[in-house]
């Protein structure tokens, strides 16, 4: 799949609903999600022309804790912060919470769009705006081209199959 350009269409859907403040919670870095997302993210932002700030952008974990903790971390910068990307839906739910904590409101103070659709993305209150790509798609695909390699039937050549994404506009934007 790709991811920048999954994560950018996730931006310019917080971009058209009139937010200008967008954070971003990143992920770990390192990982290869990190970049590419955070790529999309800053060309949804280039592309509309409002400048990237780094002040809006904070990594950390790919899980429930490493989500609260960097949404906590975002929510304390002098920043007028309206709406924020997160790198996966886990982290998203656990934004969510620190949010409501500092006595916030999901979508009203700030919009939440996270990455990957998971099943719990529709049952958190409100339910999350995310990126879907298709797991057991990808999942099929590649079992598809590694038997093809087992077989001899692969050509030589590298070759890339891009998996489809789309956005899940829920009630968190």
């Amino acid at each position: 799949m790709d991811n920048a350009a999954a994560a950018q269409t996730a931006v310019e859907h917080l971009i058209e609903r009139g937010h200008k403040y967008i954070g971003m919670l990143a992920g770990k870095e390192g990982v290869p999600p990190h970049y590419s997302r955070t790529a999309g993210y800053r060309q949804a932002l280039a592309a509309k022309g409002i400048l990237y700030n780094e002040l809006l952008v904070q990594s950390g974990d790919f899980t429930e804790s490493g989500g609260y903790q960097s949404m906590q971390k975002l929510l304390n910068r002098d920043t007028c912060l309206t709406a924020v990307f997160v790198a996966n839906d886990l982290i998203a739910m656990r934004a969510m919470l620190a949010i409501r904590e500092a006595g916030m409101n999901v979508p009203d103070d700030i919009a939440v769009v996270g990455f990957d659709d998971i099943p719990a993305a529709k049952l958190v209150h409100p339910p999350l705006t995310t990126i879907r790509h298709h797991q057991s798609q990808i999942g099929r695909k590649a079992a598809e081209l590694l038997f093809e390699r087992l077989n001899g039937e692969a050509p030589d050549t590298y070759r890339a199959v891009e998996m489809p994404y789309k956005l899940i506009v829920r009630e968190t934007t």
